[in-house]
């Protein structure tokens, strides 16, 4: 059904936006919500508003340093810096506007623009086209203004106002220009609590999750393994005919180090001797109102699934047998800029895979969630390196897959595992609980003044 708005030239803003998305009915009757509260503008409330460097940073680029944060790395509330890269101390201390210090907030300039993540380290770190809010702590509450802008009534003012189309662009006017409500100090305590809280439950989940990983690691011996580069390597001919390559990288030093190490334990096994299914799914039908979710590979983190999923029609679940997703199926990233990564499907919900993603049921003496956990960990990715093919766009066929090892331990030895993972999945998702509801209570208080 249709919606229009009629909006008199005189309230027109300064701007002279004539684009009918601007005045659209929700975003007016947003606007009337906010501004029935006292209000102050974000400028009014924030030590800097700034943007971090513009520009390329490549060839500052190292595998130690600063740590450098990319637009990639801001997540609504924490900022994922498992993916980061890293620059030179001396270029870092060139780029002081672009330093983050421990409380300030982050927002992407462009892409997936206007989350706001804040930075929570003790280092002082650097950034790369994100704009950095450092709030006043006498004005407003940090954990409150954080939630704020994660919101509804933060994000429509942010995406009313962007620019660009389809790659939506932040810049410092329209932020400097957001409208904060200040409700009473014990509000905004109440939310800036329940923030906290979420933190507290995030960071267990991740040291839980690192301390699975680190225990894998120990009990494969891999700190003892030498894998560092070799100049040259003689491999037979006969042998590159037998796996059908010829790309040097396949053949390198460490891979076969790697491999032996595990063969050496009694307990190596390939893939595709204990799965039942390893399969890609298939190209979706996507449909907005579907009731069918679909799982690709940009909903695929660096340990577990995203819930924002594509939908397609129980129609198309019908067709997509093969596609279709049990659970604790293993989805393994097969194309693109993370392969190797492996997710364990936890819902109950009918779903099925896309074509770029891999779908792996493991037999029975091979504990799924053990196994996404393995192919996450530096054994795993390797490998999953070492197996893919091409160079701009990179994948992994399920052939492939199958030839994959596995150090596959004692059943006790992959459930102690397997349950530290789950463990740290129930934290991350009362993590993502309690952010829903610091945005609820925030909301909340946005309409109860606006009822009022």
């Amino acid at each position: 059904m249709g919606a229009w708005s009629r909006v008199n030239f005189s309230r027109l803003y300064s701007s002279l936006r004539l684009d009918a998305e601007f005045y659209e009915p929700r975003y007016l009757e947003s606007e009337s919500e906010v501004l029935r509260h006292p209000t102050r503008r974000l400028v009014d409330l924030a030590l800097k508003i700034d943007v971090g460097h513009v520009g390329s940073m490549v060839s500052r680029y190292r595998e130690e340093g600063v740590l450098l944060l990319q637009t990639r790395n801001v997540r609504p509330f924490f900022l994922d810096t498992d993916d980061c890269v890293n620059i030179d101390g001396q270029f870092h201390e060139l780029l002081r506007k672009s330093h983050v210090h421990r409380g300030d907030i982050l927002i992407a300039r462009s892409g997936s623009f206007g989350c706001a993540g804040m930075y929570f380290g003790e280092r002082t770190i650097n950034s790369a086209d994100i704009i950095i809010i450092q709030p006043k702590s006498n004005k407003v509450n940090p954990l409150y203004l954080l939630a704020f802008i994660n919101s509804w009534y933060g994000q429509f003012q942010i995406r009313r106002f962007a620019s660009g189309g389809l790659q939506g662009h932040v810049n410092l006017t329209i932020l400097e220009s957001l409208r904060i409500p200040l409700p009473p100090l014990a509000t905004q305590e109440r939310v800036a609590e329940v923030v906290e809280r979420a933190r507290g439950a995030n960071d267990w989940a991740s040291a839980t999750y690192c301390k699975a990983e680190r225990l894998l690691l120990e009990e494969l011996g891999f700190g003892e393994l030498d894998l560092s580069p070799t100049l040259f390597y003689n491999r037979g001919f006969s042998e590159t005919q037998q796996v059908a390559r010829l790309d040097a990288e396949f053949f390198e030093a460490k891979y076969y180090a790697l491999i032996e190490a595990i063969r050496k334990t009694g307990k190596g096994r390939l893939l595709g001797g204990i799965v039942a299914h390893c399969e890609r799914g298939l190209q979706p039908e996507y449909d907005a109102e579907g009731e069918v979710a679909v799982v690709n590979t940009k909903h695929m983190g660096r340990q577990f699934l995203s819930d924002d999923f594509e939908r397609c029609s129980l129609a198309a679940w019908m067709k997509q047998k093969k596609a279709r997703l049990k659970p604790y199926d293993v989805l393994f990233y097969s194309t693109g800029a993370y392969i190797g990564r492996a997710n364990c499907w936890f819902g109950d919900e009918k779903a099925i895979g896309s074509n770029h993603v891999t779908i792996i049921r493991p037999s029975a003496e091979c504990n799924p969630v053990y196994l996404s956990l393995f192919m996450n960990s530096r054994v795993g990715v390797m490998q999953a390196e070492r197996l893919a093919h091409g160079s701009a766009q990179r994948e992994v066929y399920p052939s492939d897959l199958r030839a994959y090892t596995v150090w596959l331990p004692s059943m006790k030895k992959q459930e102690e595992m397997g349950q530290m993972v789950m463990d740290s999945k129930a934290a991350l998702d009362e993590s993502r609980r309690l952010l829903g509801e610091a945005k609820r209570l925030v909301e909340e208080m946005v309409l109860s003044g606006a009822q009022g």
